[in-house]
């Protein structure tokens, strides 16, 4: 019945093509096709983009990411396994959906373009990094150019907040912010990553697959999700936001306990200070405690977060610095030194 719903709402043009690509309207990729249109994604033929040799750069649960080029740019290509038995998760789908409202912006991870062959492949901006979550808690691990130096914190800090407020501007809840879903550049560039479970206000179309979606990861989450069971909103996306800068800036766990299921709820309701907070410097702990009032009306937005990141340190003169330091034969002197 879905398959014959779907046939009666395309154009022979979009039958065509779909034949040409081995859809027929009872396979699943039939479905997410129209659901990209919907979205208003660019729909791309394999020829269009290219999959550099020995591109595989990582694999996961539901497929493969592999490094390539797309109208001349680096991109990176996740490969999501199709077939007339495989259907997307409403996590995937919903991806697709929020990029598809979602203006581009440049601390906010961007889907580019989507094709549909045998597997769906959505081809996105290349980063160049790892997640924060990772820089954080695997320092030794990393390549020493992806470490975060403690007088860069606050310029990493800044682009996250700026990204949140764009999310926030445009009417979207990330509802999983967390270190793990943003990723970090070897030039110190962030970008907030999956939105697979965002919340979008206001926009009836996408109502069927958010109710079926929850918050995300529930260390991050805020007191009134996970003690009231109050959904997501943005105030909530701030106590993450706020969770996320003290893992940053402390380079410690937000919560210290090794039964964190048992306890956080605990912690919650006793109303008990992060423990994160206390290895973070000044004048950065007054800002996160600002975003992790237990009161939600009485937190700061992340405009005022971006606002007050500004006004700890000399933006302009460290714009100039790193545009400087990115220059053959440049030798860095000493490091601008962090605010007191």
């Amino acid at each position: 019945m879905a398959g014959y719903y779907l046939s009666q709402r395309m154009t022979p043009y979009e039958r065509m093509m779909m034949e040409e690509r081995g859809l027929g309207t009872a396979d699943p990729r039939a479905e997410i096709h129209e659901k990209v249109q919907q979205a208003g994604i660019p729909l791309i033929q394999e020829t269009d983009y290219q999959i550099v040799e020995n591109g595989l750069v990582g694999t996961g649960t539901f497929g493969k990411v592999y490094k390539g080029t797309y109208e001349e740019d680096e991109v990176a290509v996740k490969e999501i396994q199709m077939g007339r038995k495989v259907k997307l998760t409403d996590h995937q789908i919903r991806e697709i959906q929020i990029h598809g409202l979602l203006p581009g912006h440049k601390n906010v991870a961007s889907l580019l373009a989507v094709s549909i062959g045998k597997n769906l492949r959505m081809i996105c901006n290349f980063i160049d990094g790892r997640s924060l979550d990772e820089i954080i808690f695997e320092e030794d691990e990393i390549p020493k150019i992806l470490k975060i130096p403690a007088h860069e914190e606050p310029y990493v800090a800044l682009q996250i907040a700026e990204g949140v407020a764009h999310l926030h501007d445009c009417g979207i809840i990330h509802r999983d912010l967390k270190p793990e879903n943003v990723m970090v550049d070897t030039k110190r560039h962030a970008f907030i990553c999956d939105l697979g479970t965002a919340k979008v206000e206001h926009h009836n179309n996408l109502s069927v697959i958010e109710t079926m979606m929850k918050p995300g990861s529930p260390i991050f989450l805020a007191p009134e999700c996970s003690v009231d069971g109050l959904d997501a909103d943005y105030a909530s996306d701030i106590w993450s936001l706020g969770c996320t800068l003290a893992e940053l800036f402390a380079r410690e766990e937000i919560w210290e306990t090794e039964d964190i299921e048992f306890e956080l709820k605990r912690f919650l309701k006793d109303r008990k200070e992060p423990d994160g907070l206390k290895d973070v410097r000044e004048p950065f702990k007054t800002l996160v405690r600002k975003l992790l009032s237990y009161d939600p009306k009485n937190r700061i937005t992340a405009f005022d977060a971006v606002t007050e990141l500004k006004k700890t340190f000399d933006w302009k003169k460290y714009e100039q610095y790193k545009e400087l330091a990115s220059k053959p034969g440049f030798r860095k002197r000493r490091a601008l030194s962090a605010p007191n």
